[in-house]
């Protein structure tokens, strides 16, 4: 049986690269997705993927660090599913943009971040996980049955990576923790994942030579796929983890061991 059969999932930020990937196999699962992007065409592409397996599955674009958009976007949902059953907030920029002189991102120190750098970084990682997590809430309470997955990182857990990205996913993490508890007694669930280096998105972006220097650090000695968080995500929609909130799950081939 589908483990999210006859559920409604909203992926953010899923116009490729992870986002993509759990979309994708969402919809193979069972679910109707709504695949979220500010990118119209990537949205649809992965929209139209997901729609061999989940004919209702749509590409709904949304700016998530906009609360407007954010409430424009949930409106829709509304109207055309009126329940939402899975969010995965996905959605985030890369700092792989904002590099120092050797260029290397994760060099850069805190006098080298500017104003708009660091409100961009906030505005869509971590408000964005706000904006849509709020919305979402009212629609899942009313079935008393929820799961919410935000993305955060390694960096959010040990300080990996650029200073205004990590600073993004540690507050995703304390807004996990703490809305587990609010939420909890309305049958909802809260839970967030913390990728290490994926050969996916940000970490793609990374020039060869950054790149090449995380591998040998980590135990399993390889890079994760964008299909070890999907399945990751996966786990933490579905009923299997029914009992589980709070909490994080790190797949990182043991760069970090706790």
């Amino acid at each position: 049986m589908p483990r999210l059969e006859d559920r409604f999932a909203l992926v953010t930020g899923a116009g490729g690269g992870l986002g993509g990937a759990i979309a994708e196999l969402f919809s193979r699962e069972g679910a109707t997705v709504a695949v979220n992007d500010v990118n119209l065409d990537a949205a649809e592409a992965v929209a139209e993927r997901c729609r061999r397996h989940s004919p209702r599955s749509e590409a709904v674009v949304a700016d998530v660090s906009d609360p407007a958009s954010v409430r424009t976007m949930f409106d829709h949902l509304e109207a055309s599913w009126g329940q939402l059953d899975v969010l995965v907030n996905n959605a985030g920029v890369s700092a792989t943009s904002d590099v120092s002189e050797s260029g290397n991102p994760l060099e850069r120190g805190i006098e080298d971040i500017t104003d708009a750098q660091w409100q961009r970084m906030i505005g869509v990682h971590l408000n964005g996980t706000f904006y849509c997590t709020r919305a979402a809430v009212p629609m899942m309470a009313r079935h008393h049955q929820g799961s919410i997955v935000c993305m955060s990182s390694i960096a959010g857990l040990a300080g990996f990576g650029p200073i205004h990205y990590s600073a993004a996913k540690g507050g995703i993490l304390g807004l996990v923790r703490s809305l587990a508890r609010n939420i909890g007694p309305a049958g909802l669930r809260i839970n967030a994942i913390c990728p290490g280096a994926i050969d996916a998105g940000m970490t793609k972006a990374h020039a060869p030579e950054v790149r090449e220097t995380i591998v040998p650090s980590i135990p399993l000695r390889r890079l994760g796929s964008a299909d070890d968080i999907a399945y990751a995500a996966l786990y933490l929609a579905s009923d299997e983890s029914a009992y589980t909130t709070g909490q994080w799950l790190s797949p990182n081939g043991g760069l970090i061991i706790s």
